[in-house]
C-alpha cells in the first residue's frame, strides 16, 4: 500500500482534474480501498484526518498568497518598464524625426 501521504497528493491531484498514470489512478484506488477498510473497521481517527485537512489548506492558501504578492509585484515591475520604454522610444523619435530649420 502507498503511504497516506501519497495517497493525499494523488487525492488532490485527481480533485483538481490533474491527469493521473494509469499506475497513480490504481494506486489512489487502492488508497481509497485502505481508507474505507480502516473507517469501516473503526481504526481510521477523522480528527487527524481533518487536522492534516486543515492543515493542508493553511498551507495552500499561504501559497497562494505569495503567488499573489509576487504577481502584484512583477505588475508593478514591468509597468514602471512600460513606462520607461514609452519614454525612450519618445527620445528616439526625437532624434530621428526630421528637424525643422
Amino acid at each position: 500500500m502507498i503511504s497516506d501521504e501519497l495517497g493525499q497528493r494523488l487525492h488532490n491531484r485527481a480533485a483538481l482534474n490533474q491527469s493521473l498514470s494509469a499506475e497513480e489512478e490504481a494506486q489512489l484506488q487502492a488508497w481509497y480501498d485502505a481508507m474505507d477498510r480502516a473507517e469501516a473497521a473503526g481504526t481510521c481517527d477523522p480528527s487527524a484526518a481533518q487536522a492534516e485537512t486543515e492543515a493542508q489548506i493553511k498551507d495552500l492558501l499561504a501559497q497562494i498568497a505569495a503567488t499573489t504578492t509576487r504577481l502584484q509585484r512583477l505588475h508593478a515591475e514591468n509597468e514602471a518598464l512600460r513606462r520607461e520604454n514609452d519614454e525612450l522610444r519618445r527620445r528616439v523619435a526625437s532624434f530621428t524625426s526630421p528637424q525643422a530649420a
